[in-house]
């Protein structure tokens, strides 16, 4: 696990004196201290009963009330400590806690897939489609030229931008990563395309660059590693000439956190922050995700997309286990309603499940382990 969060106990609190126990002992002792006086004390002592009750009873109350006294100071002296180290232990515990809850804000997005939205709706539903193996194309290329197909899919997916640009009357530019599955070939072509539209829709740019990375949950890992600053949209184009995987696009306008709260900026979702783990230790790691952040019960779906046979059968086992608050039968095999994942799918997912309320879990693959992230759905409004 990428996750090194140390394990902080609070430290549990000695016994209080148990006064029972001590009132019988101050009994034992009176009892004792008076046939102590009798043995001892000569007889015209002992004719003087202020001084035997003197001897008799104020010694032995008077040692017992010393005794008392070391094990309540005694015991105030551990709880204090006590008390010190769990107020710290608190602290760091909210630390990790804080840490582990830094998000990415999901502001607006756009999507193109071989479904409809329609179509799509019915994932959630109770007879979700099923394309388990299939290559889906783009039904609203069909018809067109090659050249004009690219520019209108371009410009579907930045008009959610340009219009969340608008709707906030931000004069911030904006930096723009885009990645296309066949991109070696045409690279140029796609720069000029996605320049050309943002020009149109009136998008402020800062720069426009191709993607730096390998997929998108690489992205995700270094993202909290190596904050970006300002907001970036970030544009994953699979196309047909990609034939091991299904035609969709996608673009996703990301903040950070503390970036929407400083603009007033408002968002759909919060991405928590990613965990890395093997599959040997999935519920482990599952367990050390719902401790740190969103608590499993609380979780209303779950999501997986691009994971082998092997790792798909974890997921459901591990999500039992950890008692997430959704059923298998809300936990959605994306790649089985959308074909064969290429490198938009993660991002997709994403855009699927901040469409539902609540707070969702989510699962892929980065190279061999399973990434793990939590997304949070806002109400309407929130920034």
């Amino acid at each position: 696990m990428n996750w090194s969060i140390p394990t902080l106990f609070m430290a549990t609190y000695p016994s209080r004196p148990r006064w029972l126990w001590w009132g019988v002992a101050l009994l034992i002792m009176l009892v004792g201290g008076f046939f102590l006086a009798i043995s001892l004390l000569p007889d015209d002592e002992l004719q003087d009963r202020t001084h035997l009750l003197l001897v008799a009873v104020a010694g032995p109350f008077l040692l017992w009330t010393l005794a008392i006294g070391g094990r309540l100071m005694a015991y105030d002296v551990v709880v204090t400590r006590i008390d010190a180290r769990n107020e710290t232990v608190l602290v760091r515990q909210q630390q990790w806690h804080n840490w582990a809850c830094q998000s990415l804000e999901l502001l607006a997005w756009g999507r193109q897939t071989g479904l409809g939205e329609s179509e799509l709706a019915q994932i959630v539903g109770d007879k979700p489609p099923v394309n388990s193996g299939n290559c889906l194309s783009l039904p609203t290329l069909n018809g067109i030229s090659e050249w004009q197909g690219r520019a209108q899919l371009i410009n579907s997916l930045l008009q959610p931008v340009s219009q969340y640009w608008q709707t906030h009357s931000l004069s911030a530019s904006l930096t723009l990563l885009w990645q296309v599955s066949a991109e070696s070939q045409n690279a140029a072509d796609w720069q000029t395309l996605i320049t050309r539209a943002a020009e149109t829709l009136s998008l402020p740019l800062n720069s426009i660059e191709s993607f730096p990375h390998t997929d998108f949950s690489e992205w995700l890992s270094a993202a909290w590693t190596s904050p970006f600053a300002g907001v970036q949209c970030l544009i994953f184009i699979d196309t047909a000439d990609n034939p091991g995987s299904s035609e969709e696009a996608v673009s996703l306008l990301l903040a950070p956190a503390d970036l929407c709260k400083q603009w007033k900026l408002t968002s759909k979702a919060s991405l928590l922050r990613p965990l890395l783990a093997p599959a040997a230790t999935l519920s482990q790691a599952l367990k050390l995700q719902c401790e740190q952040q969103i608590s499993a019960e609380k979780l209303t779906t779950g999501w997986y997309c691009r994971l082998t046979e092997v790792q798909a059968e974890k997921v459901p086992l591990a999500c039992i286990e950890q008692e997430t608050g959704f059923t298998s039968g809300q936990l959605y095999a994306t790649d089985s309603v959308l074909g064969l994942p290429g490198l938009s799918r993660h991002a997709v997912m994403i855009t699927l499940a901040a469409e539902c309320r609540g707070d969702h879990l989510l699962f892929t693959r980065h190279q061999e382990q399973f990434l793990l992230q939590q997304l949070s759905c806002k109400s309407e409004g929130t920034t």
